[in-house]
């Protein structure tokens, strides 16, 4: 995965399509609450303590259309791989 290409991305992608946070609170979208709602759900699955960043990474992939889960798929970076690197590097 090319790190520097995805922010690059990321950046161009937040400046351009992201509303700005008030100065009060956090703005969360509501795919990104459905991202980290599966991620937890993956996490208390296999009665883990706390979310990875794995977790989260899968949880993002596992969607079908949206800006982040196109990025990561664009990288290389779908379900399985991400599993898979889990297993290899651990959760």
């Amino acid at each position: 995965m090319d790190i520097e290409a995805v922010r690059s991305e990321l950046r161009r992608y937040l400046a351009s399509n992201v509303a700005q946070v008030p100065a009060d609170g956090v703005l969360v979208s509501l795919d990104a609450r459905a991202a980290l709602a599966r991620a937890l759900g993956r996490t208390r699955s296999q009665k883990l303590t706390e979310v990875s960043g794995t977790d989260l990474l899968i949880a993002i992939a596992a969607v079908e259309r949206g800006f982040a889960s196109e990025l990561l798929h664009e990288q290389g970076l779908g379900v399985a791989q991400a599993e898979a690197d889990e297993a290899t590097f651990g959760h």
